[in-house]
């Protein structure tokens, strides 16, 4: 059950990190299939939704694709700029999807 908990840390981790940084639309889906997870009525369905969460993490493609970045105005449009902030950001976000993973990867949570 530990990993279950750590599982539900790095979770509540990403989802912070993708709510801060303006993705509130990632940031639910990974809450729902969080909730999913710890509402599931048997250990069986419990490994389904594992499972299910399992195959997002590995279809999404997230980890690379995610750039954390802040919009403002220019004089052409929309610019956007990053900060070292949003690159440290970044780079946590990737290890803590890494980490999820992982921890999936071994059916460890189950």
């Amino acid at each position: 059950m530990t990993d279950m908990r750590q599982l539900e840390t790095l979770m509540g981790d990403a989802i912070a990190l993708l709510t801060e940084s303006g993705f509130p639309l990632a940031a639910d889906l990974l809450r729902d299939n969080l909730r999913g997870v710890r509402n599931a009525p048997t250990a069986g369905a419990r490994r389904h939704r594992l499972f299910q969460l399992r195959e997002l993490f590995d279809g999404m493609g997230s980890a690379s694709d995610v750039f954390f970045c802040a919009p403002a105005p220019g004089v052409h449009g929309i610019r956007f700029s990053r900060t070292d902030a949003h690159r440290r950001d970044e780079q946590r976000y990737r290890r803590t999807l890494a980490s999820i993973q992982e921890i999936l990867a071994t059916g460890a949570a189950a």
